[in-house]
């Protein structure tokens, strides 16, 4: 499977039309089982005070197969499940540190964060431009829930 597997194969674009279902459990699989091998290999080459350079340079080097940018959801553990998002303030505090984070490496400098909490109508006004986007949870459930996101996204974004 994993000649056939398009996620086990080196690209620089996902191709996209060729990744199915079934070959996501698999290719999940080789990479921890080769991530597994790889740390193993490192920490017997350590000694009794392993070092930034041998360990944990090592370790970030690794990559894990991933590629590309990330998507980092942030929704506070006291907001969850609650009838409304976090108030705007505490959101763009936080999204700014988690930026700021994120900017530090250039690897993963150009990824979204997004608010994943419970995003509805008025949450992408009042987050101003500290979120790159929302996961919207049930507030997607409702057509008109969705169209009013969607209208207020489309006139936030001109």
């Amino acid at each position: 499977m994993t000649a056939d597997n398009p996620l086990l194969q080196d690209f620089d674009l996902p191709p996209y039309s060729a990744i199915r279902p079934e070959h996501v459990e698999p290719a999940v699989d080789a990479i921890l089982a080769d991530s597994r091998v790889a740390i193993a290999q490192l920490l017997a080459q350590q000694n009794a005070a392993p070092s930034w350079n041998g360990l944990v340079l090592a370790l970030d080097g690794l990559g894990g197969g991933v590629r590309g940018d990330l998507v980092v959801a942030y929704e506070p553990v006291w907001a969850i499940g609650r009838p409304s998002p976090a108030a705007g303030a505490h959101v763009s505090r936080v999204v700014a540190a988690l930026r700021e984070v994120l900017d530090q490496d250039p690897r993963v400098a150009t990824s979204w964060v997004i608010y994943g909490g419970s995003a509805q109508s008025g949450s992408l006004t009042e987050f101003g431009h500290s979120v790159d986007g929302l996961f919207m949870g049930r507030f997607a459930h409702d057509p008109v829930d969705f169209a009013r996101i969607v209208d207020e996204a489309a006139l936030l974004s001109t």
